[in-house]
């Protein structure tokens, strides 16, 4: 399924048959030369579970810490696999588990994780119910590469169990090295992975403490998950063309509301022109809603769908910076679509991340059903 914000690109690698998980009782899956079954045991139920490593290859785990009630997220290194000394390509796997106070998108941490350690990422996939995400990336000196990483993210209740794949690039000096280094590391993870056998029995991804919102948008009804812990604020959606939607989880807040708009609009003038006033009057205390940044696309072509992308800067009435804005609107047959997010920290460090996860979470689920109920986005 495609995002509008990214371009999804297929990694087989990790999303193959194996991709599920099987119960603990199951038949394990089809041995491999060169490769054992081994434990990987972190005290939480949930996370536990068994797979294959290479022979030889040393598992070290650690029990996963409980999260203190304060905490919105806690996150540990449960596990590593270092690289054995008959690698062509060294390859090391970093397991990490994250405790969350609401349940959060895997999609989002898997992105986190590997922008905050500057890898440049080259393609994602999720699953349609949003409990499982691979992606691949790669980080650079320069445009040069020097290390890659494939990683799984997965939604295991209110847990998130992340697996990178870290492979080292430093001596691909040619296109062709990199890529059958990645070759490797792409067989690696896909044997890992795919002999996944958690010890409690689920799938591979699995929501809790999640309850279901009703929509109707443009005619089609739309079941939308959301944490048992939100706060609904508005649902309009009830079959009108012009609804809105509101709901608060975390410190964040997410809007969705559909204005009928006959003639093709130009999207740029309106960041600067009605919609600072549309998300000035989501909020009473909004005061200043500035247009910071704005990106086209992509479009559905000369008779299809408009699509941009914007980031408004958000000011109090009291003029005390409140963070920003994340708004993506479509336009099709006459009617605007607008949905955006509110981060409302100045700072971008990992506190705001996890406060403001639930609601990105939120976000995505809406994204993910309008690009159904609007077809040809790109």
């Amino acid at each position: 399924m495609k995002r509008l914000l990214i371009i999804h690109a297929l990694i087989c690698a990790l999303v193959g048959p194996g991709g599920s998980a099987m119960a603990e009782d199951a038949a394990a899956p089809p041995a491999k030369e060169g490769w054992v079954e081994r434990a990987f045991e972190f005290s939480a139920p949930d996370l536990d579970f068994r797979t294959l490593v290479p022979e030889g290859a040393k598992v070290e785990t650690s029990a996963m810490k409980a999260r203190p009630k304060e905490n919105t997220a806690w996150i540990d290194v449960i596990a590593k696999v270092p690289p054995t000394e008959s690698d062509d390509v060294p390859i090391q796997v970093r397991v990490f588990g994250y405790d969350l106070q609401v349940p959060g998108s895997p999609e989002r941490i898997c992105d986190w994780a590997q922008s905050d350690s500057d890898f440049r990422q080259l393609g994602e996939t999720v699953l349609p119910d949003q409990t499982a995400a691979t992606s691949n990336a790669i980080k650079y000196d320069g445009e040069r590469p020097t290390e890659g990483v494939m990683s799984k993210c997965l939604v295991r209740g209110k847990k998130v169990l992340a697996i990178h794949f870290e492979y080292d690039l430093s001596k691909a000096d040619t296109e062709e090295k990199v890529n059958a280094a990645r070759d490797v590391a792409a067989d690696y993870a896909a044997t890992f992975t795919g002999g996944m056998v958690f010890k409690n029995g689920r799938d591979d991804g699995y929501w809790s403490e999640v309850e279901d919102v009703s929509l109707v948008i443009a005619g089609q009804p739309v079941t939308l998950r959301i944490p048992e812990s939100a706060t609904p604020l508005k649902n309009t959606f009830d079959g009108r063309i012009e609804g809105k939607f509101a709901v608060m989880s975390g410190q964040g807040v997410v809007w969705f509301s559909t204005l009928t708009m006959e003639e093709r609009p130009d999207l740029e003038k309106l960041g600067t022109g009605m919609l600072p006033f549309v998300m000035q009057g989501q909020n009473r205390a909004f005061g200043t809603v500035l247009m910071t940044e704005s990106k086209a696309g992509p479009d559905g072509g000369p008779e299809g769908p408009l699509v941009r992308q914007y980031r408004f800067s958000v000011k109090f009435l009291s003029g005390e910076p409140r963070g920003y804005l994340h708004a993506i609107v479509v336009w099709h047959k006459g009617v605007l679509y607008v949905l955006d997010y509110w981060w409302p920290f100045e700072e971008n460090d990992l506190d705001a991340f996890f406060n403001v996860l639930p609601v990105m979470t939120i976000y995505d689920g809406l994204l993910a059903e309008l690009e159904d109920i609007v077809p040809g986005k790109g």
